[in-house]
């Protein structure tokens, strides 16, 4: 998470991460209370993982080779 932040995601009021239920799901809790309209979690585009960046990159290749994992 610290990697994160250090290239601009807002991450306030949140522990992450946070295991649930009897199996233990991974989550993420509020730490405190959370007001209407409050932007808690921002990830900037920069670091998201999509269709646009995977095509301009080397993970294409692999894509094409595995056209199964298209589809998850």
């Amino acid at each position: 998470m610290d990697w994160m932040i250090e290239n601009g995601s807002i991450i306030e009021g949140v522990e992450f991460p946070v295991a649930f239920g009897n199996l233990g799901y991974t989550g993420v809790a509020a730490s405190q209370d959370i007001p209407p309209n409050k932007c808690f979690v921002a990830i900037p585009n920069k670091l998201l993982i999509s269709t646009i960046l995977v095509d301009k990159s080397d993970l294409k290749d692999i894509l094409l080779e595995y056209p199964v994992y298209l589809y998850l």
